[in-house]
């Protein structure tokens, strides 16, 4: 079987766009890393430094941790920072973990008809990657339609005239 032009330009965008997938993923997980240990440098200073920068902050080793990319949860490397022998969290690690990047894309995924059952099966793998649990997935959807209605009950129509006619009728 030969095959044409036209086939191998398919294959060719389809295996361009699992490698292109790929290292994307891989390029994120890499600047998720360099955020933290921007941060802490920010706190702590460089390594073996003598004096903080911002006072008495000092490194304490790591954690594992997790995270949201691309609407699924990925296990992380979490550094500790200390700050007079109590925790400091890392605010780069605590906006990573905001649920909001997750509401959006549930609320878009439910609303087509996407069950919190079948959810995981529409997650790309992301290496690393541990998937999301039904519970977590229906508390985002809970959360984001919640501030969605919200905002349609907050509605102002105080500038707006409104003309009504009710027609009820069983039998003419």
């Amino acid at each position: 079987m030969k095959l044409q032009d036209n086939q191998i330009g398919k294959i060719a965008s389809i295996d361009l766009r699992t490698i292109l997938l790929e290292k994307l993923k891989g390029i994120t997980l890499q600047f998720i890393e360099h955020l933290f240990k921007e941060e802490v440098v920010n706190l702590c200073g460089t390594p073996f430094e003598r004096k903080s920068p911002n006072g008495f902050y000092h490194r304490a080793g790591s954690d594992p941790g997790s995270v949201i990319v691309q609407g699924q949860r990925v296990l992380v490397k979490k550094p500790r920072v200390k700050k007079y022998n109590k925790e400091h969290p890392l605010s780069s690690y605590q906006a990573l973990r905001n649920k909001d990047f997750l509401t959006d894309r549930v609320i878009n995924s439910m609303l087509c008809g996407v069950s919190t059952r079948n959810y995981n099966a529409l997650l790309e793998a992301i290496s690393g990657g541990t998937g999301l649990s039904k519970s977590v997935v229906s508390r985002a959807f809970i959360s984001g339609s919640k501030k969605d209605l919200e905002e349609i009950n907050c509605r102002d129509f105080s500038k707006h005239d409104f003309a009504v006619i009710m027609i009820d009728g069983i039998e003419f």
